[in-house]
């Protein structure tokens, strides 16, 4: 990929993101989703998704995986606060996305099925993940092959406004790997 293609789409990506948490979901007809009530326990947001992954985890499992139960077992220990309640994508990433070569304009998001109100967290450390980005020379991540990580994370928290927790993304990177 040409260094013009990141230049052109990273803005983009994030401006997406953040239009997609900034998306007033309480006035929208979505019978499907539930809302975590974060007034009456913050961590709820969280324990759905561990509650969630858990039951695939052990559904999925052709055999005991111990890693698993440890994993699990942190993640309880260690469910992330949210205050401010969001829709995400769920799997908001490079390949989730369509763009015009000509114009070089993303045309379309793909892939919803992960779709939930939770932490924005949850959606910065899945998109943040190794495996969808690489290291350049100088040892600096790349998020989603587009733009370097402290500039994705500045660039957010420009946007939308939100506060970026790195304890919750550790968290919410943990669960999601």
């Amino acid at each position: 990929m040409s260094a013009a293609w990141p230049a052109r789409l990273s803005p983009q990506f994030i401006d997406l993101l953040a239009t997609i948490h900034g998306f007033e979901f309480r006035n929208a007809a979505l019978p499907h989703f539930g809302i975590p009530d974060a007034d009456a326990d913050p961590r709820q947001a969280a324990r759905w998704r561990v509650n969630l992954w858990s039951y695939m985890w052990r559904e999925c499992a052709r055999e005991p995986m111990p890693i698993f139960a440890v994993t699990e077992a942190w993640l309880r220990r260690n469910l992330p606060a949210c205050s401010e309640l969001v829709l995400l994508h769920g799997d908001f990433r490079t390949g989730n996305y369509l763009f015009d070569e000509e114009s070089g304009d993303v045309t379309c998001i793909l892939d919803w099925e992960l779709s939930h109100i939770g932490d924005y967290h949850e959606d910065l450390a899945w998109t943040m993940q190794e495996g969808y980005g690489y290291y350049d020379a100088c040892g600096r991540f790349h998020v989603c092959g587009l733009i370097e990580k402290s500039e994705f994370l500045a660039r957010y928290e420009e946007l939308t406004g939100f506060p970026v927790d790195h304890r919750k993304l550790d968290s919410y990177g943990i669960m999601n790997a």
